[in-house]
């Protein structure tokens, strides 16, 4: 370890400058804001506290990563490449191209939604709940992360814009597929829990209305369209009369 102060062509820098060795790499550079000798090895020894600090923690984090694999025999596996491995694995029942094609455009969304947040974080180990959680509920309050999809059909390449808000059904499928392919994959990745299992599902839409408005049984029964006025007949026919009557009660018509 040694504090100085370089020499230049008008003499000696105000500043002192660093140069020390950690684990056989050589580090240097200005002291800054130390213009005595005493403050610059204080900066120095700062400088070293803080790498060994560096050390220390990748050195655990390292170990508890072996640990997990050594435990649960697993192995680093790409985020890029897990979905592949998911689909490869054996199932109760196969589901249709255009089902894994829904599958892929699903998870390939969580990707990128990582890839751009955490582009640090490239390995299936290293998604944690806070990530699952935090892209489930992107989802439900904004739609798709990637807003534009694109697809083949018939040979050509077709490109459309996702709606800002999904249903509770569609964003519920995002949250099931995303959970199946980690869960597909525990055992491959070392995984000691799968980060989507803690997520509850979206409660299902209800919605109830008339079959048909005021307007619509109106205009539906003066129809000048045959076939639309026959088959309104046939349900009178058919159906019970008593119920219809109370039914077309209500907008003022008779059975």
């Amino acid at each position: 370890m040694a504090v100085f102060q370089r020499a230049t062509s008008k003499g000696h820098t105000q500043e002192y400058h660093f140069k020390f060795m950690f684990k056989r790499k050589t580090y240097y550079g200005v002291c800054e804001g130390c213009t005595t000798k005493v403050k610059a090895e204080a900066y120095e020894k700062l400088q070293i506290e803080t790498l060994k600090r560096g050390s220390e923690q990748r050195t655990a984090k390292a170990y508890a990563e072996n640990l997990r694999d050594l435990l649960t025999g697993g192995h680093e596996i790409k985020l890029s490449e897990v979905f592949q491995l998911a689909m490869s694995k054996p199932r109760k029942r196969a589901f249709s191209e255009k089902q894994g094609q829904r599958k892929q455009a699903i998870f390939d969304d969580f990707i990128a939604f990582m890839t751009e947040k955490y582009p640090d974080i490239v390995n299936v180990p290293q998604v944690q709940v806070a990530h699952a959680e935090e892209y489930i509920a992107f989802i439900r309050e904004h739609g798709r992360f990637s807003k534009d999809v694109v697809y083949e059909r018939a040979g050509k390449s077709l490109q459309w814009k996702t709606p800002e808000k999904l249903s509770n059904k569609t964003a519920n499928d995002f949250l099931m597929i995303c959970k199946e392919v980690f869960s597909l994959v525990m055992r491959d990745c070392g995984l000691l829990d799968n980060p989507f299992n803690f997520i509850p599902k979206l409660s299902r839409e209800e919605t109830c209305r008339e079959a048909f408005s005021e307007e619509e049984i109106k205009a539906i029964r003066n129809s000048k369209n045959d076939f639309c006025r026959n088959l309104f007949n046939i349900g009178f026919v058919t159906y019970d009369k008593a119920v219809l009557s109370v039914i077309l009660g209500k907008y003022g018509l008779t059975v």
